[in-house]
């Protein structure tokens, strides 16, 4: 299970769905990708289905600085 924890609003610029990804962990704090899935796929309208998107963005706002991942290893 992966949770995603906020750190800052990075410098970069970011695609609008990013910026709202972002936004929806800046919120929470602190949240699971279970939650997070289920926060994107109510606000975001878009043809791709929110794990495509979490999935597809994750690695840029890590990249960023943005947020951080952390993995468990209780299942």
């Amino acid at each position: 299970m992966v949770t995603y924890r906020f750190i800052c609003v990075p410098d970069s610029k970011l695609a609008k769905q990013a910026r709202a990804i972002l936004a929806i962990i800046e919120e929470a704090g602190e949240i699971s990708k279970t939650e997070l899935l289920t926060l994107v796929g109510a606000r975001l309208k878009s043809r791709q289905k929110p794990q495509r998107l979490v999935t597809y963005y994750q690695g840029m706002l890590i990249k960023a600085g943005g947020i951080e991942a952390i993995k468990s290893v209780i299942r």
